[in-house]
Protein backbone atom coordinates (compact mmCIF):
# COMPACT_ATOMS: atom_id res chain seq x y z
CA UNK A 1 0.00 0.00 0.00
CA UNK A 2 1.12 3.56 -0.61
CA UNK A 3 1.72 5.96 2.27
CA UNK A 4 2.69 9.46 1.20
CA UNK A 5 4.19 11.50 4.03
CA UNK A 6 5.88 13.93 1.67
CA UNK A 7 3.66 16.79 2.82
CA UNK A 8 3.83 19.58 5.35
CA UNK A 9 2.35 19.67 8.80
CA UNK A 10 -0.29 22.41 8.94
CA UNK A 11 -1.31 24.90 11.58
CA UNK A 12 -4.84 25.11 12.98
CA UNK A 13 -5.88 27.21 9.99
CA UNK A 14 -4.68 24.59 7.51
CA UNK A 15 -1.62 26.56 6.38
CA UNK A 16 1.74 24.79 6.01
CA UNK A 17 3.83 25.29 9.14
CA UNK A 18 6.85 27.58 8.89
CA UNK A 19 9.76 28.33 11.17
CA UNK A 20 10.53 31.74 12.68
CA UNK A 21 12.23 32.83 9.45
CA UNK A 22 9.24 31.94 7.27
CA UNK A 23 10.84 28.79 5.83
CA UNK A 24 8.63 25.70 5.45
CA UNK A 25 9.27 23.11 8.12
CA UNK A 26 10.51 19.68 7.01
CA UNK A 27 7.97 17.23 5.60
CA UNK A 28 6.02 14.80 7.76
CA UNK A 29 8.28 12.03 6.44
CA UNK A 30 11.52 13.79 7.33
CA UNK A 31 10.21 14.87 10.74
CA UNK A 32 8.89 11.42 11.68
CA UNK A 33 12.11 9.76 10.47
CA UNK A 34 14.17 12.07 12.68
CA UNK A 35 11.88 11.51 15.67
CA UNK A 36 12.14 7.73 15.23
CA UNK A 37 15.91 7.92 14.92
CA UNK A 38 16.32 10.05 18.03
CA UNK A 39 13.86 8.27 20.32
CA UNK A 40 15.06 6.09 23.17
CA UNK A 41 12.70 3.35 24.35
CA UNK A 42 9.67 4.95 26.00
CA UNK A 43 8.91 3.86 29.58
CA UNK A 44 5.60 2.02 29.64
CA UNK A 45 5.26 2.01 25.83
CA UNK A 46 4.51 -1.13 23.90
CA UNK A 47 7.62 -2.93 22.66
CA UNK A 48 8.17 -2.33 18.95
CA UNK A 49 10.59 -3.87 16.51
CA UNK A 50 13.55 -1.46 16.54
CA UNK A 51 14.99 -2.84 13.30
CA UNK A 52 11.67 -2.37 11.49
CA UNK A 53 11.31 1.19 12.82
CA UNK A 54 14.89 2.03 11.80
CA UNK A 55 14.30 0.66 8.30
CA UNK A 56 11.07 2.67 7.97
CA UNK A 57 12.84 5.80 9.24
CA UNK A 58 15.57 5.42 6.62
CA UNK A 59 12.99 4.96 3.84
CA UNK A 60 10.98 7.99 5.03
CA UNK A 61 14.06 10.18 5.26
CA UNK A 62 15.11 9.30 1.70
CA UNK A 63 11.62 9.38 0.15
CA UNK A 64 8.36 10.23 1.89
CA UNK A 65 6.24 8.27 -0.59
CA UNK A 66 6.40 4.75 0.83
CA UNK A 67 5.18 1.40 -0.42
CA UNK A 68 4.58 -0.49 2.82
CA UNK A 69 2.43 -3.30 4.19
CA UNK A 70 -0.22 -3.33 6.90
CA UNK A 71 2.27 -4.57 9.50
CA UNK A 72 4.48 -1.52 8.83
CA UNK A 73 1.44 0.75 9.08
CA UNK A 74 0.55 -0.75 12.47
CA UNK A 75 4.13 -0.30 13.69
CA UNK A 76 4.09 3.37 12.68
CA UNK A 77 0.64 3.93 14.16
CA UNK A 78 1.68 2.41 17.49
CA UNK A 79 4.88 4.46 17.58
CA UNK A 80 2.99 7.68 16.84
CA UNK A 81 0.24 7.00 19.40
CA UNK A 82 2.72 6.07 22.15
CA UNK A 83 5.32 8.78 21.59
CA UNK A 84 5.20 11.27 24.46
CA UNK A 85 7.01 14.12 22.68
CA UNK A 86 4.79 14.30 19.58
CA UNK A 87 2.08 16.94 19.89
CA UNK A 88 -1.58 16.08 19.52
CA UNK A 89 -1.63 18.18 16.32
CA UNK A 90 1.32 16.23 14.94
CA UNK A 91 -0.10 12.87 15.96
CA UNK A 92 -3.51 13.74 14.56
CA UNK A 93 -2.16 14.80 11.17
CA UNK A 94 0.07 11.73 10.85
CA UNK A 95 -2.75 9.40 11.87
CA UNK A 96 -5.11 11.08 9.35
CA UNK A 97 -2.64 10.37 6.54
CA UNK A 98 -2.32 6.76 7.68
CA UNK A 99 -6.12 6.38 7.85
CA UNK A 100 -6.37 7.81 4.33
CA UNK A 101 -3.83 5.28 3.03
CA UNK A 102 -5.74 2.43 4.65
CA UNK A 103 -9.04 3.67 3.17
CA UNK A 104 -7.52 4.08 -0.31
CA UNK A 105 -6.19 0.52 -0.43
CA UNK A 106 -9.57 -1.20 -1.02
CA UNK A 107 -10.41 1.29 -3.78
CA UNK A 108 -7.14 0.55 -5.58
CA UNK A 109 -7.76 -3.20 -5.29
CA UNK A 110 -11.28 -2.83 -6.72
CA UNK A 111 -9.96 -0.86 -9.71
CA UNK A 112 -7.35 -3.55 -10.36
CA UNK A 113 -10.04 -6.27 -10.32
CA UNK A 114 -12.52 -4.40 -12.51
Amino acid sequence: MKLNLERSFTDMGGEPMKDDKGKLQPSMARTLAEVIGATPPQPGARTLNALKLWSLAQKMYANGDLDIDKSDIETLRTFIEDHAALSIAGKGQLLEVIAGALAAKPEAEEKAKG
